[in-house]
């Protein structure tokens, strides 16, 4: 299994051999107009368990966790200038 964080997004394929999975952030999505969509922008907490000869991974989505769109947040307004 090969897991990659800080997309934004959740993509989970079976390639030959080798399964990859992208966790999503826990906050925060980008809309599609700042970053492209090749899988799910959903926020969600990230499972693994490697007990046994098999690797499992499950996705937790609670309906409690926010998704904030990034550009909506005061404190990225001022970094990028957007409120001047």
């Amino acid at each position: 299994m090969v897991f990659s964080g800080h997309t934004h997004q959740h993509l989970d394929l079976q390639g030959p051999g080798v399964r990859h999975v992208w966790v999503p952030s826990s906050a925060f999505v980008l809309p599609d107009d700042m970053q492209v969509r090749v899988g799910e922008k959903v926020v969600g907490i990230g499972m693994v368990d490697l007990s046994g000869s098999v690797a499992r991974f499950d996705l937790w989505c609670p309906d409690e966790m926010k998704r904030h769109d990034l550009r909506s947040l005061a404190f990225y307004a001022e970094m990028t200038g957007a409120l001047s």
